[in-house]
């Protein structure tokens, strides 16, 4: 009869110990497979944070091949310009066109003597008063091949 009382503990007690071990198994494979997501999820967001930078590469791409152009009267007719190109052209000349119509174009009539393709800032004098608007452009055998931004400056 002993035995028996001690038969019931040792089932039940192997019972709790294979309930356990079985709920420790699906602990652990559902922390597999939260893992396995948690990488897959990380590979989705390098992969975008990967495409995200290329596309801010190509931004940059595009904006380091724009010349920018500033302008700001200084009266009696005066207006100083600056540009800036990027680092990786070698212009032999630029070419200031002005027109009261937005983004202007050289038209062999409408621009001021040509710069040197090594300076980035002039000031042009002697422009009638009135509102204009202006660009730089890189010449290359005679045409302007690449314009700068439009700026619009009134003249006194």
């Amino acid at each position: 009869m002993k035995q028996k009382y001690l038969l019931v503990p040792a089932i039940l007690l192997a019972f709790v110990l294979v309930g356990a071990g079985c709920a420790g198994q699906t602990n652990q494979t559902d922390k597999s497979n939260s893992v396995q997501d948690q990488m897959e999820q990380d590979v989705k967001d390098a992969e975008n944070d990967e495409g995200n930078s290329q596309e801010n590469q190509e931004e940059t791409s595009e904006s380091e091949k724009d010349i920018s152009l500033s302008a700001e009267a200084r009266g009696e007719g005066q207006v100083y310009f600056e540009w800036s190109i990027p680092e990786n052209m070698d212009p032999e000349r630029f070419v200031i066109v002005r027109d009261e119509k937005v983004d202007p174009v050289h038209n062999k009539k409408n621009y001021w003597f040509r710069q040197p393709g090594s300076r980035r800032s002039v000031t042009w004098v002697n422009i009638p008063s009135g509102d204009y608007h202006f660009r730089i452009c890189i010449l290359e055998n005679g045409e302007c091949s690449k314009y700068s931004n439009d700026v619009q400056v009134e003249v006194e």
